[in-house]
Parts: C-alpha cells; sequence; structure tokens
C-alpha cells in the first residue's frame, strides 16, 4: 500500500489494523510520508471457500493545529485562513496466490486451445517433439498459412533453450516462442501466395483465399472451417456456401462497423465538435435590427438539443443498423438513397418529429409520407459529420454527396482561396442565407468550377440544421432546397433530389458503391486495371436490382479479389526499368 501526504508536512499520525476472518494479522502506525510504499507478506492456510479481509483505520490523535499560510480573499485583502493538508492511506493492490503445491495447480483459461496433452511429456525427446507440435499448429494460425518446417524448428530451439532453464516450466518456453512468432513480419503483415509462381498473374492459393474472406467479412483471422476447407483444397469449390455461413455469424457485424464506419465516417460523429447554441441561434425568426451586433445571435440561441454522447451513439447505430439490415435481407442497395423507413430509439425520434417511439433501443420504423426521413442521406450521422461547428456547410455535404454516393468528386481546392465568410462582408444591411453567400463566393471564376457541382447538392440539405433537425428558416429567411443538377436534372425538395439519384442516376451508385466497397475488401486502391472488374459488378447489379448479394458475390469473384501478379514478375520489370534508367 501506498501512504501519500501533502506538499505541506502534517503531523496526524493513525493506526492501521489487517485482520483476516477477524483474526488481528498486523497493526502499524502511519504518518505523513511521501508517496512511500509499503509492503507486507503473510502464509495463511486456508480452506475452500469465501473468506474476509478487512482494514481498520484508528487516529491516534487529534490534528495539531495547522499552520497558517497568507491568502487572498475576495473580501478582505491579506486574510488568514488554514492551509489545506491531508494523509492519504491508500491500498493499492492486494494479492492472493497459491497453493503452490503442484498437485493443487489449475489450468489457466484457454489452456487447452494451445496444449493439447493433459501435461508435458518428461523426457526431453518427448517434450522437443510435443512443443514441436505445438508450435506447428500456432504458427499456421498466427501466419495464416502452413509454416516452413526450418521457421518452426527454430522456435522449437527457441522454446527447447528457455524450458531447459532450471525454474522454467515448459508452458513458459512455448509462451517466448511465441513471442517471437509474433513479433515476426509474417504475423504483422499478410503474406500471400499463389498458385502458379511462374506465371504473371494467377489465382491466390486456397490459405489466402481464406485470409482475405476472413478479413473482408470478420475483420479477423480464418476459423477452423476455413482453415480445414483450405488443407483440403476445397474452398473455392463451396465458396458461395462460405460466404452464406461468415455472413449469418455474428462476427460479421465487424464488416458493418468498420465498412460504415471508413465509407461514410460513421465513427467520426464521436469526436464532431457542434456549439448548440450557435447552432439554434442561427435559426432565430426575428430579423437583426440596425446597428444590432451578432453576439447574442451567436451565443443566445436556447439548444432544443443536445448532441450528449447517447444520441451521438444512436446515431451511429442507426447508419449501421440501416446498412445491417439491408445486407442481411438481402435487399436493393438503391434503399440507402431512399426509403420510407429507418432506425430509431425515442430520443433520435424526438430529433426526427417521428410520433409514437418510446425507449432507449433502436427499432425499425416506417417514416410517415412526405417525411425528409429514409435512406442514408437525411440520418443524423451523415449529417452532423458534414457539418461546422456552429452551422452546416453545403460545401462538404455536397463534395460528401459526390465522393461517397456518385464516385465523383471534385479536385482539390486551389491555394490561398478565400474563406466562405468573406463573402458576408458583401451584405451591408442583414445577415445573409448560406445560399446567398455562396452564389457570391461561386461568382469568382477559380471558384465556380467547383462549386458548380458540389453547391446544388450540398443546399438541398439546408433544411436540416448542424444537428440534424429540421428547419425551415435561417436568419429568418425562408430555405430554399431547390437546384439543379449539372446532369440538367432539377428538384426544388430533398426528396425529389433522393429519387432522382436512385432512379436517372443509379448507376453512378452502384460504380461508387463497388469502388468503395472493392477498395476496402482489397485494402488497397483501385488503378486503371480494376475497371473491366468494377464493369462487370456493376452490370450484375443492374441485372440483379442491385440486391446486396450480387454486390458482395462479384466482389469475392473477381479478378482482383481471387488473383494477384506474381512477385516474380514485379522484380523482373524492376530490373527492366533500373537497366533502362
Amino acid at each position: 500500500m501506498n501512504v501519500r501526504g501533502s506538499f505541506n508536512f502534517n503531523p496526524a499520525r493513525a493506526k492501521v489494523i489487517f485482520r483476516i476472518d477477524g483474526e488481528e494479522k498486523e497493526q502499524k502506525e502511519f504518518g505523513w510520508d511521501s508517496n512511500k510504499k509499503f509492503e507486507f507478506d503473510y502464509a495463511e492456510h486456508w480452506k475452500s471457500g469465501e473468506h474476509q479481509i478487512t482494514f481498520e483505520v484508528q487516529p491516534l490523535k487529534e490534528k495539531e493545529k495547522e499552520p497558517e499560510k497568507e491568502v487572498e480573499d475576495d473580501k478582505k485583502e491579506g486574510a488568514k485562513k488554514p492551509a489545506k493538508t491531508f494523509v492519504n492511506l491508500h491500498i493499492d493492490t492486494l494479492k492472493i496466490s497459491g497453493p503452490l503445491d503442484r498437485k493443487y495447480w489449475t489450468k489457466a483459461r484457454n489452456y487447452v486451445r494451445f496444449f493439447f496433452k493433459e501435461t508435458p511429456p518428461e523426457s526431453a525427446p518427448e517434450r522437443k517433439e510435443y512443443a514441436h507440435e505445438i508450435l506447428t499448429r500456432f504458427t499456421k494460425k498466427a501466419f495464416r498459412h502452413p509454416t516452413d518446417e526450418k521457421i518452426v524448428s527454430r522456435l522449437t530451439a527457441i522454446a527447447e533453450d528457455t524450458y531447459s532453464q532450471p525454474g522454467k516450466s515448459f508452458e513458459r518456453g512455448i509462451a517466448q516462442a511465441m513471442v517471437a512468432a509474433i513479433a515476426s513480419p509474417r504475423f504483422l503483415f499478410r503474406v500471400e501466395n499463389t498458385v502458379d509462381k511462374t506465371a504473371k498473374f494467377a489465382d491466390v492459393d486456397e490459405y489466402t483465399l481464406a485470409s482475405r474472406l476472413s478479413y473482408f467479412l470478420w475483420s479477423t483471422m480464418p476459423d477452423d472451417r476455413l482453415f480445414d476447407l483450405a488443407d483440403r483444397g476445397q474452398l473455392r469449390k463451396n465458396l458461395k456456401s462460405e460466404v452464406n455461413r461468415m455472413l449469418e455469424d455474428d462476427r460479421s457485424k465487424q464488416f458493418v462497423d468498420n465498412f460504415t464506419g471508413q465509407w461514410l465516417q460513421v465513427r467520426d460523429v464521436a469526436g464532431i465538435a457542434i456549439n448548440e447554441r450557435a447552432v439554434f441561434a442561427r435559426e432565430n425568426t426575428e430579423p437583426r435590427k440596425p446597428g444590432e451586433g451578432q453576439g447574442r445571435r451567436r451565443f443566445g440561441g436556447t439548444p432544443k438539443v443536445e448532441l450528449d454522447g447517447e444520441l451521438r451513439r444512436a446515431m451511429q447505430n442507426e447508419t449501421r443498423m440501416y446498412f445491417g439490415y439491408i445486407l442481411k435481407e438481402d435487399r436493393s442497395i438503391l434503399e440507402m438513397l431512399d426509403s420510407d423507413y429507418t432506425f430509431v430509439n425515442a430520443r433520435l425520434a424526438k430529433v426526427y418529429g417521428l410520433p409514437e417511439v418510446e425507449g432507449k433501443e433502436l427499432r425499425k420504423v416506417t417514416v410517415p409520407e412526405g417525411s425528409p426521413r429514409g435512406g442514408m442521406l437525411t440520418q443524423g450521422s451523415m449529417l452532423v459529420v458534414t457539418s461546422n461547428p456552429t452551422r452546416t456547410s453545403p460545401v462538404k455535404r455536397g463534395l460528401f454527396l459526390l465522393d461517397n454516393f456518385l464516385g465523383t468528386p471534385p479536385p482539390p481546392p486551389p491555394p490561398d482561396l478565400p474563406t466562405l465568410e468573406e463573402a458576408e462582408k458583401e451584405f451591408k444591411d442583414r445577415e445573409p442565407t448560406l445560399r446567398e453567400m455562396l452564389e457570391v463566393h461561386r461568382a469568382k471564376p477559380l471558384c465556380a468550377s467547383c462549386h458548380d457541382r458540389m453547391d446544388p447538392l450540398g443546399l438541398a440539405f439546408e433544411n436540416f440544421n448542424a444537428l440534424g433537425l429540421w428547419r425551415d428558416q435561417e436568419r429568418a429567411q425562408k430555405i430554399e432546397a431547390g437546384g439543379k443538377l449539372l446532369t440538367g436534372e432539377t428538384f426544388s425538395t430533398v426528396g425529389e433530389l433522393k429519387k432522382i439519384l436512385a432512379t436517372k442516376r443509379h448507376r453512378d451508385f452502384y460504380r461508387c458503391l463497388t469502388e468503395k466497397l472493392l477498395t476496402y475488401a482489397l485494402g488497397r486502391g483501385l488503378d486503371y486495371y480494376d475497371v473491366e472488374a468494377v464493369d462487370k459488378i456493376v452490370d450484375g447489379l443492374e441485372a440483379d436490382k442491385g440486391r446486396f448479394s450480387t454486390l458482395i458475390t462479384g466482389v469475392i469473384e473477381s479478378a482482383p479479389f481471387q488473383e494477384r501478379r506474381n512477385m516474380q514478375d514485379i522484380t523482373k520489370s524492376a530490373q527492366r526499368v533500373a537497366t533502362k534508367n
């Protein structure tokens, strides 16, 4: 235990009495000390059952008069008041170990996962053979491939060298070898092999295919079933049934969470800073009076909703459950753009204005006819991550839609561009809306090339504030959500925009989601040689009305997922380039 004192010495002392099952074992006095640590050991013979351990603290005497020090007082300068000091007794660790006789030892949890025999053999040759077999099994899972005999022999030698030392157990030796294995690049990186190492491009072997499947759908290593099929060379023959099995497994939740977190930035919702007062102040229906400062407007709004941890989690889980529902039910991926349902609890339903929803658990609800909700684009998570701390951002929302749903992101902005707030100076007599500020900003030719694409899409969501709540006005002016796409389609509401995207522009979404999912599955960005595979998957979605299973199957059966370029060919290409240079 530790005895910690305040900075100033304190003469107070106390007696600490330690008892086991009511019997006194230790009685010691303690006083002020500079974080000194005390350790006590006791040997106790216990029978099985419950036992009571108690600590009693008894003051030995009253504190002496505490020293006084000069302190500043708001009411009386130079007033004196007692300095605050303390002595703190803290029980840092209580550890119970034993019995130490080997006959009482029991196996640790998960012991049988690695040690498949009841006890290690006694003879040295049998121990070495047992260690070799344990490490063969372990490295196959750790490296996701059967391991070369030389590597297993070296690890076995490490284990043997350790457990042969006095006082070291067989298990300690195996543990030392496992440490070496998990420090290996073969564990830290996914080493992939092909069936034919002489060809320029070849199918990956079945162990590599098992790893690609498991990290794609489970975000973890293959299970015993996948390893067994790979051992027998039967994984490709049973690919469809295995994919179905993996998607039905609870581990597929990792795919839902991680892919939505990467694609739609859902995981960022937890850390987005939103100033609720400033957000609602912009929706004040009273126009600003001439000469009135903006301080009251900026900080005087009354928050209708607090974006706390509970609401943030509900927004994240809404998107995850929505995506998972379409995946599990094998529905059309176009429902991600527009649908008549979503997943809410009472707290989130209040934000959305949906009636008759109670409780903390999220559940599927049908949105009323004419409601702007339904689909991912108007979910709280999308609206929060595309907002600024004090207001909405049509630019961010338009860019988000172009990049993550239509696959046509604009180029990066040129340097030294004026901020959007600079356009506000053009309005001397009133506070402009974001639409008006963007029109001024877009008047500059350098800005127009990108903003003509982003702004109509982003402004369509202006009826949703930075917290995702519906609003009709901003700065005492009615919000206009209508616009025209570069491709010519016009809309007057966000609902009409969603219908355009789900019908006339649906193939753009097919392609965009295919590229995002293939990037996630491969763990790399796409290149020109992946275009044919993407086209094939998109054609499949078109023929099958966008079913999610068609997308998943298309990615897994695609050439980029099933094949890879051999390292020998890459080395030869690099040598040819070096020779030319």
